[in-house]
């Protein structure tokens, strides 16, 4: 009952996004105002990335569970009835939408349009990948500063203390940009799976698998582990190992969860349109999936890494962090 009643409220927000414009958050609400801040910059790239990754691709998702919505109450009367007719919508709209309506449009041109969409996706989260590296390291990197000013008594604990609550302030906020972002780049991850799968049969489960192999999850590990370093600078060593394995094991389990699942691979069969193409042109597919899959899946890690740089926003009291 309880489950329903969350249901109940996501297919009010449904309807909340897909009528009332009230709804939605303005960029000064998002990211607020205050450019005098040394990070500002990356923030606001990073928060204009996601306009992109709200468009098209999940339209007809929203569409779909819209449409249940208001079926289940018409039908039942209530808003449990309606959250059911809005989980239905979502599963006629969502997996596999976004080809199936690719195909509907325009069947032969179905797969140069995918393509181009997997460049427009791909160039984008190189984009987003970018700007939340800066803005966590930006960010980390001010909270280094101030521990050294104090240390160096160049400021008391009292300023120190208060210039790290406000940055730790500033990077709850940025937590908040990073996964909105990523609420939205995990189902159209899922969504271009499936249509390199309709298009080239055994390619989705190559590319989840392949991530976990490839020089781009290596070089991400690697990155976590450089800013966990910079975070628990003040931390003893041993503290400090812990934490790298804790990232270690965030991105780690990022790379085992499945974006698609076997049962959702055979469904692919009998509910997504499939194309027959030129074996050059599934390989294509195949690689421009690929490449936008695992810039994905390092946003999605580094986002999920965030809480563990907590630690450096802590406030100084003359004691070793952790």
């Amino acid at each position: 009952m309880q489950k329903l009643s969350y249901l109940a409220k996501s297919g009010a927000l449904l309807m909340c996004l897909t009528v009332v414009t009230a709804c939605v958050s303005t960029r000064a609400d998002r990211i607020g105002t205050d450019t005098s801040d040394q990070c500002y910059q990356y923030r606001e790239v990073l928060d204009s990335t996601g306009n992109h990754f709200e468009e098209d691709i999940v339209e007809g998702a929203l569409i779909g569970a819209a449409t249940g919505f208001v079926g289940g109450l018409l039908l039942g009367g209530d808003l449990e009835s309606a959250a059911i007719g809005a989980g239905a919508g979502l599963i006629a709209g969502g997996l596999g939408g976004y080809w199936n309506a690719k195909v509907q449009q325009n069947q032969e041109q179905a797969v140069l349009g995918l393509v181009s969409d997997l460049d427009a996706e791909t160039q984008n989260l190189t984009k987003t990948e970018r700007a939340l590296r800066l803005l966590i390291r930006c960010r980390v990197d001010q909270a280094r500063d101030v521990r050294t000013a104090y240390r160096g008594g160049q400021i008391t604990g009292e300023e120190a203390n208060r210039q790290l609550t406000d940055l730790r302030t500033k990077y709850e906020q940025d937590k908040q940009i990073a996964r909105s972002i990523q609420e939205d780049i995990a189902p159209r991850s899922g969504e271009f799976l499936v249509a390199s799968e309709a298009v080239n049969p055994g390619s989705s489960r190559r590319i989840e698998t392949g991530y976990r192999n490839s020089a781009s999850y290596r070089e991400n590990q690697a990155w976590i582990a450089e800013v966990t370093d910079v975070a628990y600078a003040d931390a003893p060593p041993a503290r400090k190992q812990r934490a790298r394995q804790e990232a270690q094991q965030v991105v780690q389990q990022q790379a085992r969860e499945e974006v698609i699942t076997e049962q959702q691979r055979q469904e692919v069969q009998s509910t997504v349109a499939t194309v027959e193409v030129a074996e050059p042109q599934a390989a294509q597919v195949e690689e421009k999936t690929n490449t936008s899959y695992q810039t994905a899946q390092n946003v999605e890690a580094m986002t999920d890494s965030m809480d563990l740089f907590d630690v450096a926003f802590e406030p100084v009291d003359g004691t070793a962090v952790g």
